[in-house]
């Protein structure tokens, strides 16, 4: 038995300052999975790969730590991801590894005493516990070098597999089972224990069921049983006890826990490759299956697939793991390896989905509660959970706005082919030639007389009686392009285009601008509210209230979450939904109001953006834009598809991940951590390393971090995860660091380091204690 201590590792900083485990606790407990009634497609997928310092993903395993941390292991090697630095274990970050360094990993196991047990290929066993590594090779009883599975027993026991025998590690001494003790094949593979402490042994010919002190044969129910078992791979326990055994070459078998009864599935019930290298059950239920042939998903009995033509970078899938947030870690061969799929808190439609097109413009409500999209792709109608496109001769693919007038009928703006209108089945297409003043058409809108009015390239037009009239500038409008339309309560109609704001009441024009108040004269929304007042998003200008004639900005300066405002809807709950470059935001209405009136000085707005599901920013202003359908959701059309948002049910961040402070160097030398040690601290220059693992949204994470016996307050650090002193003179000192989850709710619990610095004199050197 060898060991090699790395506590004073910078990169690893193996004493807990934190108070990891009862967080994790509650990390747990709280964490959120993958809905199973979203397809693949619609959770959000993130790829990590050699630009991320991870070389390579072939035959990837995985496993997650107490204090919070993401190991992987690969051919190259072993390596640690916090959800912001993924770090390799090599002799320099890691002199530790000595023995081991740069070779590959088979098998990882994370201890319920928070240690790591790390399997390689032809270099032993390796323990990793409190900053010490402890390799056991043949030397200590090992039946092999080359390690294939790892798993502890509930009496705290380890079981090892190897290419040799089945190893069996207990107070310290290794039992070695082979074919002389009743396995089938000493070329054990994959281990489990299942819920009875029946240990399931994976073979290269089949499966062995260890119990009682005895070893018997499962044959898997496959053709010509007696020699056609094939190698096992992985083994999975799903909730209801069932035991999942993935092959290589014969696809998943279900071996149910009441009966024994077995169950085969192969590419004939829809797996995509009957060669399978992992299978994992998330918290939902959600059944996941690594193949060659990419990632499949088993819910109620029905695969679906994720492969290389929906996002993944290679289809050969070897590792699947959950970790405690609920995140999906998939590893594949190649350079771009390692891939996380995740729940927004928003559910997207894509062209994956069944829309026409990604770029969607608009998106309306028909009375029979069926939705309509317009988009770069065509009409889109979705009803019972599926989109339908709807093309035709008559009009190119671009759709740019969509409504449903009293009459029944629905009308559509195109990019070019004039203005459609869809009634009892029967489509008529309007142009120049039947009166349109132009064939591209941005908006639309009904007064409360039924009239249909189209904002258009070139002017605008009412449709009424079965004609049109045409507007333009020499009538009283501001500009030729007209962008957006709506009607106010009291029948009003409010035009919106490149020359300001545009009101058309008792048959005139006026005209609003900034000389009447308003920041900016290109306006990208309206929003009359049942209160008579109008709410203007502009380009640029934040946003803009029109109350008894009276204008009032409000932009980033007074808390918006940007100043580009493409749509403004109003829910059930009293807050406005902005919908703008950088994603959607929320933002009470009575403050914006209170703001305007001078009562309050700043509005508190959330955003959300891409690590929300809101893939791109939203689609210049055209109306209708976003919808609110009869269920009090919102449809958001943005450049890469609709995002539909629920404002009575937003999931919320309740997790904290764990601070922790991985180095602390003093004047440029990494101080060992674990023990009092002699430090030059001449010239007082700190350095304080810390991370908070967390894997949903760590680019959401915040801290702020207090030297005391130095500062009076709190520094907030932001996302940056180093604290940087000089000139600290001699004293006693005490570093916390505290950070916040991606809500902004900010964690109870710190880490802190306590030290104390001598000033050195002739006969006694910088000394730093704890």
């Amino acid at each position: 038995m060898r060991l090699s201590v790395f506590s004073h590792c910078p990169a690893l900083g193996w004493r807990r300052f934190s108070l990891a485990l009862l967080v994790l606790l509650s990390f747990i407990s709280c964490a959120q999975a993958l809905d199973p009634h979203k397809a693949i497609t619609q959770y959000i997928h993130t790829v990590w790969g050699a630009d991320n310092g991870l070389p390579n993903g072939n035959g990837m395993v995985m496993a997650q730590t107490g204090d919070g941390y993401l190991w992987i292991g690969t051919f190259s090697g072993l390596f640690r991801f916090d959800g912001a630095t993924i770090t390799y274990f090599d002799q320099q970050t890691a002199p530790g590894m000595k023995q081991a360094a740069g070779i590959g990993v088979k098998a990882l196991y994370a201890a319920k005493d928070g240690s790591l047990w790390i399997g390689t290929n032809g270099r032993g066993l390796l323990h990793l516990q409190n900053g010490v590594f402890t390799v056991y090779t043949t030397d200590e009883g090992l039946s092999d070098n080359t390690i294939r599975s790892i798993i502890e027993a509930r009496d705290g026991s380890i079981w090892i597999a190897t290419d040799l025998g089945l190893d069996h590690l207990q107070n310290g001494k290794f039992n070695i089972y082979g074919a002389g003790n009743g396995l089938t094949s000493s070329s054990t593979r994959v281990l489990h224990e299942d819920r009875n402490g029946t240990i399931w042994v994976g073979t290269e010919v089949g499966i062995d069921q260890f119990k009682n002190g005895k070893f018997s044969r499962l044959l898997l129910d496959l053709p010509d049983k007696e020699k056609g078992q094939k190698p096992v791979t992985d083994i999975e326990e799903s909730r209801d006890g069932s035991v999942w055994i993935a092959l290589f070459g014969g696809g998943l078998v279900r071996v149910q826990s009441k009966d024994g009864r077995q169950t085969v599935f192969t590419t004939r019930e829809g797996l995509s490759n009957d060669y399978v290298h992992s299978v994992r059950q998330d918290r939902d239920g959600n059944l996941w299956v690594g193949t060659v042939g990419g990632l499949n998903r088993l819910t109620e009995d029905r695969f679906s697939v994720y492969t290389a033509k929906d996002g993944l970078p290679q289809n050969n899938v070897f590792g699947v793991f959950e970790d405690r947030e609920g995140n999906l870690w998939v590893g594949v061969d190649g350079t771009n390896s390692l891939n996380r799929f995740r729940d927004g808190r928003f559910l997207t439609y894509t062209t994956q989905e069944g829309l026409a097109g990604d770029s969607v413009y608009s998106v309306s409500q028909r009375r029979d509660g069926s939705i309509w999209a317009g988009s770069d792709g065509g009409l889109s109608e979705f009803k019972n959970g599926r989109f339908t496109t709807y093309t035709n001769a008559l009009f190119k693919n671009r759709v740019t706005a969509v409504m449903e007038s009293r009459d029944g009928s629905l009308w559509f703006g195109t990019g070019g082919s004039g203005l459609g209108r869809l009634k009892n089945g029967n489509l008529t297409m309007y142009t120049r030639q039947e009166g349109l003043a132009n064939d591209q058409v941005w908006c639309l809108a009904e007064d409360k007389e039924g009239s249909v009015w189209i904002g258009t390239n070139d002017g605008l037009n009412r449709f009424q009686n079965e004609k049109f009239t045409s507007y333009s500038l020499n009538d009283g409008l501001a500009s030729q392009m007209i962008r957006m339309l709506v009607t106010d309560r009291e029948g009003n109609l409010w035009i919106g285009g490149n020359g300001g704001l545009t009101e058309f009441k008792d048959g005139m024009f006026r005209t609003y601008s900034t000389k009447d108040g308003m920041s900016s004269e290109s306006p990208r929304s309206l929003y009359a509210d049942a209160q008579g007042v109008l709410w203007i998003g502009t380009m640029g200008g934040g946003i803009n209230r029109f109350k008894n004639g009276q204008f009032s900005v409000i932009t980033t300066r007074q808390g918006l979450f940007e100043d580009y405002t493409m749509d403004i809807h109003e829910d059930s709950n009293g807050n406005f939904w902005l919908s703008g470059q950088k994603g959607v935001s929320r933002v009470s209405k009575k403050q914006l109001e209170d703001v305007a009136d001078g009562k309050i000085a700043m509005v508190t707005a959330t955003g959300y953006g891409r690590a929300d599901g809101v893939r791109s920013g939203v689609s210049s202003g055209t109306t209708p834009n976003v919808c609110r359908s009869t269920d009090g959701r919102l449809w958001v059309p943005t450049y890469d598809g609709i995002v539909v948002i629920d404002p009575d049910h937003i999931r919320s961040q309740e997790l904290m991940p764990p601070v922790i402070i991985e180095q602390v160097v003093i004047d440029h030398k990494p101080v060992e951590m674990g023990r009092s040690v002699t430090q030059s601290a001449l010239k007082g220059e700190l350095e304080f390393h810390y991370t908070a693992p967390s894997f949903t949204t760590p680019e959401k994470i915040k801290f702020k971090y207090k030297l005391e016996g130095f500062d009076d307050d709190w520094v907030e650090a932001g996302s940056r995860r180093v604290a940087y002193y000089t000139n600290i003179p001699p004293g006693n000192y005490r570093f916390r660091v505290m950070t916040s989850n991606s809500d902004g709710v900010w964690n109870k619990a710190d880490a802190a380091f306590s030290f104390r610095l001598i000033q050195r004199t002739a006969e006694v050197a910088d000394v730093i204690e704890w």
